[in-house]
């Protein structure tokens, strides 16, 4: 039982660093441009001055 257990750590360690492996490769374009939202520059308030008060009966 104790190989069984021992197998599937194994197993299951391989599967997950291939995930990893597998999401940072395919996706270094998209996780850079994401890293850049927070620096982007917009002219819209991030607060509705309207809606600010409503939910306060």
């Amino acid at each position: 039982m104790s190989l069984l257990f021992s197998m599937w750590t194994v197993l299951v360690a391989i599967v997950f660093l291939g995930i990893v492996v597998w999401v940072f490769m395919g996706n270094k374009k998209e996780f850079d441009k994401a890293a850049q939202i927070p620096f982007e520059e917009t002219d819209e308030p991030l607060i509705d001055a309207d809606s600010r008060g409503k939910n306060h009966g």
